[in-house]
């Protein structure tokens, strides 16, 4: 399975993703991300707009979402509180996966994602032995 991809079969999200990565694409706000510099800025904003639409259809597109996930790292799950010790997740929807852990959760990219940034998710959204572990 893939690691990162980023922009991987799509070139408008590797462009935005090259724009927002360290030395490109100037914003003149005063706010910085904490960890992992403009890209994860993207990052948290996106994940932002799936707290509030996680129970929909998807909308994130799918090169989008594999590419923020490409992203993730042992700081960054630290920071958001994202305990995925023991658990090896896998997407449904693209050939992505993280972590090494016996426990299997399976979820399309969006949903993964929310799970990275330390959130919990409705219930029937994750399948796999350690779903209920992250389901609000």
């Amino acid at each position: 399975m893939a690691g990162s991809v980023l922009g991987e079969g799509d070139a408008e999200t590797g462009a935005v993703l090259a724009e927002c990565g360290e030395g490109g694409g100037e914003a003149d706000h005063p706010w910085r991300p904490p960890v992992g510099g403009r890209i994860a800025g993207l990052a948290h904003d996106v994940v932002h707009g799936l707290d509030i639409t996680v129970a929909l259809p998807p909308r994130l597109p799918l090169p989008r979402a594999t590419a923020l996930l490409g992203l993730i790292s042992g700081c960054s799950l630290r920071f958001f509180g994202a305990r995925l010790d023991g658990v090896r997740l896998r997407v449904t929807d693209a050939d992505w996966g993280y972590g090494e852990g016996p426990d299997l959760v399976e979820a399309r990219a969006q949903v993964l994602l929310l799970l990275a940034y330390g959130r919990r998710v409705p219930p029937g959204l994750l399948a796999g032995p350690a779903a209920a572990r992250f389901t609000a």
